[in-house]
């Protein structure tokens, strides 16, 4: 699970040029987009939420790894 400010820098790293902000990010979830989790009077978004989040603003998903995961190439 990510924070809201997690979220806006990781899409704004995936997408160079474009407005990315906690004011689009409010106004997708107003308007009902998405609707991540809600902890400890905080917004938690799952990787889930992320991509319908990049997709309801017209971005670029950003790649999300999780921590401890190792990538293995052939």
């Amino acid at each position: 699970m990510r924070s809201t400010k997690v979220v806006v820098d990781l899409l704004r790293g995936a997408n160079p040029g474009a407005t990315v902000n906690e004011d689009r990010v409010r106004h997708a979830i107003r308007r009902g987009l998405v609707a991540p989790e809600s902890f400890a009077g905080r917004l938690a978004w799952s990787e889930d939420d992320v991509a319908r989040l990049a997709a309801a603003l017209e971005l670029v998903p950003p790649a999300l790894d999780e921590p401890g995961c190792v990538a293995v190439t052939g």
